[in-house]
């Protein structure tokens, strides 16, 4: 459901601006390859960027099986620019 929340929030918010949010649920995604078989059915087609979530069962739960239950560190370099949006 937050997903789908962020999305609309995120459609509302880039009017006019070139490009297309798109909020896909993915079926038999744990144990049935569903990313897979829609990565072969060109689902993903002509996408540049892919965000993913997967929430765990509990607030508190951790997963060492997947990667939301990972450690991830990133960083963005560049120069600062404050956009008309």
């Amino acid at each position: 459901m937050a997903a789908i929340g962020a999305g609309l929030g995120l459609k509302a918010n880039i009017a006019g601006l070139p490009g297309k949010i798109m909020v896909i649920g993915t079926p038999a995604e744990e144990g049935g390859g569903g990313k897979i078989k829609m990565l072969d059915a060109g689902v993903f087609d002509g996408v540049d960027v892919v965000l993913s979530s997967h929430p765990p069962f509990k607030p508190y739960s951790y997963s060492n099986g997947y990667t939301n239950g990972r450690k991830l560190e990133s960083g963005y370099g560049g120069i600062p620019l404050r956009l008309p949006w």
